[in-house]
């Protein structure tokens, strides 16, 4: 599945005709901070299916360039754009969830003089009562797994996409753009964990190789911060298995970097 396909249907949903207008402010708000390649997505869909609204990346520029053409717009106001979010695009119950990339969040905020960011950033961050940032420990898998999807244009193991060369293809040739995804992650990681340090609001941080190894401990800490009795794990998006730890190429790296554990680098952040 190609990353146009996996968003179809969503960029389809973004429509007016598929807006559901209620005025009254929404009863949750969540925000899901994170990277590519570190279960996000395998995290929104778990939370969605648990019935906590439907946390899609409404700041990536297809989403916002699918709400802009379908209501004939050449661009829309940040405020009235999440505004209207929180009106039109939460659950029945009055769940709204968004999930956010660092460098969609920046873009997202950024005018003409890109004064305040910071402040900016807070300010969004202050509109929603419960924040989660999942990272990834393993730096380099992230980054070869993020290289591979960007090079092949696959995202999630569906179908028969797990069965596709394209995700195993990794040569000398590739380890330059390895090496600047390794350390755009690195330094995006210690952006995040700053802005999740100073967020104020009930928060969590998780980390994608625990939630795999401890499904129901990830359930538990979810549910105490959503304030909920239980809820459960469902895999509805596939997680993509491309054993990157058995390929050659990938061991070399390895050895030439050394382990590279983010948990070890957020020291470096002033909390």
């Amino acid at each position: 599945m190609t990353n146009n396909d996996f968003l179809g249907r969503d960029l389809e949903n973004m429509g007016p005709e598929h807006d559901r207008y209620d005025p009254n402010p929404p009863k949750l708000t969540y925000l899901i901070i994170s990277q590519p390649r570190t279960g996000s997505s395998l995290l929104a869909s778990i939370l969605e299916w648990n019935g906590l609204g439907k946390p899609r990346e409404y700041l990536n520029r297809l989403y916002l360039q699918a709400f802009c053409s379908t209501r004939n717009l050449t661009e829309i106001n940040n405020s009235f754009y999440i505004d209207h979010l929180f009106n039109n695009r939460k659950s029945t119950d009055g769940t709204f969830g968004i999930k956010v990339h660092l460098d969609q969040l920046l873009h997202f905020l950024a005018d003409e003089s890109n004064d305040r960011m910071r402040e900016k950033i807070t300010e969004f961050s202050a509109r929603f009562d419960v924040i989660i940032f999942i990272n990834r420990r393993d730096k380099l898998a992230q980054a070869v797994s993020l290289w591979r999807s960007l090079k092949s244009g696959l995202w999630a193991s569906v179908d028969d996409a797990e069965k596709d060369d394209r995700l195993y293809s990794l040569s000398g040739n590739d380890f330059a753009k390895v090496f600047y995804l390794l350390s755009r992650s690195v330094r995006q990681d210690l952006q995040m964990q700053q802005l999740f340090n100073q967020a104020s609001g009930n928060k969590l941080q998780l980390w994608y190789e625990d939630m795999l190894a401890d499904k129901e401990g990830t359930m538990k800490s979810l549910a105490e911060l959503f304030n909920m009795p239980d809820l459960n794990w469902k895999e509805t998006t596939k997680v993509m298995r491309n054993n990157v730890n058995e390929d050659l190429e990938f061991q070399i790296l390895n050895r030439l970097l050394g382990d590279i554990d983010a948990e070890k680098i957020f020291p470096l952040v002033d909390r």
